[in-house]
């Protein structure tokens, strides 16, 4: 099975994207050796992410845990997780061009990978060139 036929509504990323440490890199720097273990771990199981720093690697993971999952302190994974690619995918791609907006203005602070369908087709329908 590939990696966009997991989900219908889940979009993954592309096989060779560019994963964005920057989000995640520049808070609290000074615990990088901290978390080096954890850092090792992530980078292991995801190659993707093999030249992200320590601290990256942990707070993108925090992130995934809070937003998808409401776990304010997730564990380390055991194996690798399709979902979270998806989660960094929708992280660079929507949320920072300002797609994750209600029609209130409000940001979304917590969602469901698979309930982001109608933001990918305004995203995709976006950048269609034609």
């Amino acid at each position: 099975m590939g990696i966009r036929e997991m989900k219908s509504a889940v979009r993954y990323p592309p096989q060779d994207y560019r994963f964005n440490e920057a989000p995640y890199k520049g808070r609290n720097q000074e615990l990088e050796a901290e978390y080096s273990d954890f850092g090792s771990s992530i980078r292991t199981m995801y190659p993707e992410l093999s030249e992200w720093s320590n601290w990256a690697c942990f707070d993108a993971w925090m992130e995934y845990g809070e937003k998808t999952q409401f776990l304010s302190d997730p564990d380390l994974p055991d194996k690798r997780d399709i979902d979270f690619l998806a989660f960094l995918y929708a992280e660079q791609e929507l949320a920072a061009n300002g797609y994750f907006v209600r029609p209130d203005g409000s940001k979304f602070t917590h969602y469901d990978l698979d309930g982001l369908g109608e933001i990918w087709r305004r995203h995709e329908a976006a950048h269609q060139t034609g």
